[in-house]
């Protein structure tokens, strides 16, 4: 009987028909697993932009939810585009940004995009030519709690700072939110006080104080601290208030004045003066006015808290003990959950004991269990606008983080 030859002809049909379907199969599959990793780094690319939108929206609430549409809407682009994901893009992105507050009051920023890619391999199949990718995020903003403490010592007036001052404090303060954030100013130099209570709608009240201060005396740089604690520390606040607490010291030289108790004129009845360098009689100072006091019975020791005992009094030992007390009180706010920053105008500053006050990471003293701030100098008068806009920025990032 003849053998059959279509036999092997049809199992070669078979094997070669078996063979195109496992290609296209693996095809299909390759491509597959092409276009989701891609989709999977678009997506990426969307989520990281809406993120870095949502932020720099809610970082800009203070000048109203038109402008801070606006730059939200701009810091989207700028990402997205950075991505290189724009080439796959069947359209552009639709971004949309909404405005919200939380139980407690805080305002949020919502950021949803929606962008139509083109795929690679599984548009063979006509549903899957594109496909609709979107992303969400939103950002809160805290509150915030600041105590500012200015230097209107008289060194003020010669290097160009009583007048560069009040313009970067307004440039400062505007920064924030009038409604929801709360402020106050206090000034120092021979005797601290307090310019302008913890309160809302600050701005108009600290730029009019600011542009009013007058500039003159020593630096007793604890009294401004003290009241700029006292202020943050007693501000009222709502149950379970989501805020930041922030100090900010300025100062253009050495703290060099303290308060202290002092046996003026009458045996054993002591009085709180202000102590400024030198060891004469008139070298005192009244804490309410900054009036000179004289002091008949002339001490010459006073009371040091850093050694914990009595020491000369004289120009060198006074502008330690103030330095100590500046640091002291500073440190004091950390301890109360205070984040502090300083700012140092000049080239006649103590940069170390700034970056100690501040709890600056860079700091030779820094604690890593305390609120850590940053140091902040401008070598001139003309750099003082730069250096609040960098600690404006630092408090921003610190309130959406």
């Amino acid at each position: 009987m003849p053998a059959n030859r279509s036999t092997p002809n049809r199992q070669r049909g078979v094997i070669l028909v078996t063979f195109l379907i496992s290609a296209i199969a693996m095809l299909l599959f390759f491509g597959l697993a092409i276009d989701v990793g891609f989709l999977y780094m678009s997506r990426a690319a969307l989520a990281k932009s809406v993120d870095a939108a949502a932020l720099t929206g809610v970082r800009n609430l203070s000048d109203g939810d038109a402008t801070a549409r606006a730059i939200a809407e701009s810091a989207f682009g700028m990402n997205y585009a950075a991505s290189g994901m724009t080439t796959r893009q069947s359209s552009e992105p639709t971004v949309n940004v909404t405005f919200s507050t939380d139980e407690l009051g805080n305002k949020r920023v919502g950021v949803e995009a929606n962008v139509l890619l083109n795929t690679y391999f599984i548009r063979l199949l006509p549903q899957w030519q594109t496909i609709n990718v979107k992303a969400y995020a939103q950002a809160s903003r805290a509150r915030l709690v600041m105590g500012i403490a200015l230097d209107r010592s008289g060194s003020m007036s010669s290097n160009g700072g009583a007048a560069a001052l009040p313009g970067a404090v307004t440039t400062f303060i505007n920064y924030f939110d009038d409604a929801n954030d709360r402020a106050a100013l206090s000034s120092y130099a021979d005797h601290a006080r307090l310019d302008v209570s913890m309160r809302h709608n600050f701005k108009a009240l600290i730029r009019t104080a600011a542009n009013n201060l007058r500039f003159g005396g020593w630096t007793y740089s604890h009294g401004g601290i003290d009241i700029a604690r006292d202020q943050i520390v007693n501000a009222p606040l709502e149950l379970n208030e989501n805020v930041l607490k922030v100090l900010i010291f300025f100062t253009d030289g050495y703290a060099n004045s303290f308060l202290g108790d002092v046996e003026c004129s009458t045996r054993n009845v002591f009085r709180s003066l202000v102590l400024v360098p030198g060891s004469g009689e008139y070298d005192f100072r009244d804490p309410s006015s900054g009036d000179t006091v004289r002091c008949r019975r002339d001490p010459a020791t006073f009371y040091s808290q850093e050694y914990a005992a009595n020491r000369t009094r004289n120009s060198g030992n006074v502008t330690a003990e103030g330095k100590f007390r500046a640091e002291q009180a500073a440190a004091q706010a950390r301890e109360s959950g205070i984040l502090v920053f300083a700012i140092g105008l000049g080239n006649s500053i103590d940069r170390d004991s700034l970056r100690k006050m501040a709890n600056d990471p860079a700091s030779g003293s820094f604690n890593p269990d305390q609120p850590a701030g940053v140091a902040v100098f401008a070598p001139t008068a003309a750099d003082l606008d730069t250096a609040f806009r960098q600690i404006a920025a630092k408090i921003l990032l610190r309130l959406t983080q």
